[in-house]
């Protein structure tokens, strides 16, 4: 994908071969290009979607004894917003001593080479839009936006790490800073790296974090909607301060997505087409099928993305290799490269996408319900019974270990805000974030709700006012009740995985390939997989004799999702109906979930060798 690979090394080794040989692991397409060289030492590599934009993205200043490098696209906020090129940080830089990046909006990850201070120094945005992976061995240090980069800068061999083993099949990805391959970490959000050039010792600390602290002016409701539009009209605004000649918005039938487009039509600028994607032959009142009714509203042209279920068999194994199973979503694997290839590039300079940041759920009252209203309460039960029965507590620990590693940064002790702050360190940086990202080997993503004076403005508010999304809501009603007319989806879009996968076919036996004890036990999940526990799970789960018809699956919003957030919340009303329900949220791991994971785990396992090697992309 696009960005910058670095590489420092101790031992007066030829770093400027190593790092371009590191950086054309990332050139998964054709269109892609690459430039490498040298500053103070330091190998520098930078891959771009099309021609190479090194005076925009790079500056060095040889007199000063600094060399700056940008990745994804850095906005700054004010009166007259603009795209800072790598020279505008580079001033910035020489009267601060250090990048400002607190100050800084958009995806973006800054490397900078300081030869007089001996140090290089890597900053992320807020939400770790692009991946920043890094690793140390006795002589050398390496970061790039994919580990393979990192493995093979470093000559580390590429080997799997229990712990992100363990996080995969709890989660479907790793929390914080762990990766699936030993060595490798991941830089958290808000973060800046800084690594000392002579001894390669490292640390990271954070240039902001999320804390909540109810504003006064936004205590009444009025005051919060009205704030609320404000807010959103400006971010939007900012995203697109650079001018695009044409940009797309990625829809779905949901509130996030429709808010965008609304807001877009409030500043008079409607995206060029707006993109959805599902199974074919969108049932009524699917996702699909909503977002064409909404782009229609608009008068702006919509495309559907059709993929099958089908399609993972010639996708899966190349995609689990570029993906590096940063999360085991199959509707990637079954769309892979191709989709990326031919249908991301449109001509247009961007995708607007309107991720749920602001939907983390409604008030919580312990720890499980902070848990579940996020991620999970606890290890599920179709991953314990797979379990040796010596590795369950350890599994235990590592989930808990999980969780907590992200609470750490945490300044609060409540625990709304606690599971307010999990959702954007875990769940929209581990997880939604790293969905957009596929996108961005083939176009930019930008994203209005994640803007600072966005983040900002959820922190500021109370409560109240932002769980279930309740003040969101309640402004794009009063605001756009054009939009709020149409009902959201009551139906899924998405092909139906469970249905299919357990029907005769090509994916079926390509899946329990992939399922062999053999292969599975064989591998690094021998260690924690309990073999005739795990082929009993299995064949219980294809051996799925019943008569089963294709109907369109429920949607995954309980009713109360789709009335409640309308009207103001109570605290103590919403505890009496949390009790009368006995547990909140719908974060579940089935069988499909945890077989997947194990699969594509396996399926990785297959190509591993790869990742260090210099020869092949």
């Amino acid at each position: 994908m696009p960005g910058i690979v670095g590489l420092v090394r101790s031992d007066g080794a030829d770093v400027e071969t190593a790092v371009a040989a590191a950086a054309r692991k990332m050139q998964h397409l054709d269109s892609l290009t690459m430039q490498a060289g040298t500053f103070g030492g330091v190998g520098l590599a930078q891959v771009w979607r099309d021609s190479p934009q090194a005076a925009r993205d790079g500056h060095d200043d040889e007199a000063g004894g600094i060399a700056v490098r940008v990745a994804g696209h850095v906005l700054k906020d004010g009166p007259s917003p603009r795209r800072l090129s790598a020279r505008d940080i580079a001033e910035a830089y020489r009267t601060a001593g250090r990048v400002p990046a607190e100050d800084y909006d958009g995806a973006f990850t800054i490397v900078v080479v300081d030869r007089e201070r001996r140090r290089l120094s890597i900053s992320n945005d807020r939400i770790s839009a692009l991946p920043v992976y890094f690793a140390r061995n006795s002589n050398s240090f390496a970061f790039a936006p994919e580990i393979k980069s990192v493995l093979t800068a470093t000559d580390l061999q590429p080997r799997l790490h229990q712990d992100g083993l363990v996080s995969l099949l709890a989660f479907g990805y790793c929390l914080g800073k762990t990766t699936l391959f030993s060595g490798v970490s991941r830089l958290e959000p808000a973060s800046t790296l800084t690594v000392d050039l002579q001894t390669l010792a490292h640390k990271s600390e954070r240039h902001w974090n999320l804390r909540f602290q109810t504003l006064p002016s936004l205590r009444k409701r009025a005051h919060a909607e009205a704030a609320t539009y404000e807010t959103l009209l400006a971010s939007q605004r900012l995203i697109l301060c650079d001018d695009p000649h044409a940009y797309e918005l990625l829809l779905s039938g949901g509130l996030d997505s429709r808010g965008v487009l609304a807001i877009a039509d409030s500043l008079g600028r409607p995206p060029s087409s707006a993109f959805t994607w599902g199974a074919k032959d969108p049932a009524p009142n699917s996702d699909a099928f909503v977002a064409q009714r909404i782009a229609e509203s608009y008068r702006v042209p919509h495309r559907f993305l059709a993929y099958e279920t089908s399609d993972f068999v010639a996708n899966a194994r190349e995609w689990v290799y570029i993906s590096e199973l940063a999360n085991d979503n199959v509707g990637w694997c079954a769309e892979g490269q191709p989709t990326l290839a031919h249908v991301y590039r449109t001509g247009a300079a961007f995708t607007i996408a309107g991720d749920v940041v602001w939907d983390s759920g409604g008030f919580v009252f312990n720890q499980p319900e902070l848990r579940q209203n996020v991620l999970l309460p606890g290890l599920s039960e179709a991953m314990t019974a797979c379990l040796r029965p010596d590795a369950v507590e350890y599994c235990r620990g590592v989930f808990d270990a999980e969780i907590e590693g992200v609470l750490a940064s945490c300044p609060h002790d409540e625990l709304t805000d606690r599971k307010d702050y999990l959702y954007l360190n875990a769940r929209v940086a581990g997880f939604i974030v790293s969905l957009g990202y596929y996108r961005e080997h083939a176009i930019e993503v930008r994203r209005p709700f994640v803007t600072n004076a966005a983040l900002d403005l959820f922190a500021g508010l109370p409560q109240k006012h932002r769980v279930e999304k309740n003040i969101y809501v309640a402004m794009l009603r009063r605001r756009f009740p054009r939009v709020m007319a149409i009902p959201e989806q009551s139906v899924v879009s998405l092909p139906d995985w469970n249905h299919d996968l357990r029907m005769p076919s090509p994916l079926r036996e390509y899946f329990r390939r992939y399922l062999d004890r053999d292969r599975v036990m064989s591998g690094a999940l021998g260690a924690i997989l309990d073999g005739n526990a795990f082929v009993a799970r299995r064949d219980a789960y294809f051996n799925y004799s019943e008569e089963v018809r294709r109907t369109p699956l429920k949607s995954r919003f309980p009713l109360r999702r789709r009335i409640l957030p309308y009207v103001q919340r109570h605290r103590t009303l919403d505890h009496l109906s949390r009790l009368v329900r006995q547990g909140s949220g719908v974060s579940r791991r089935y069988d499909f979930d945890v077989l997947r994971s194990i699969a594509l785990v396996t399926m990785l396992e297959e190509s591993i060798a790869r990742f260090g090697d210099r020869r092949s992309r």
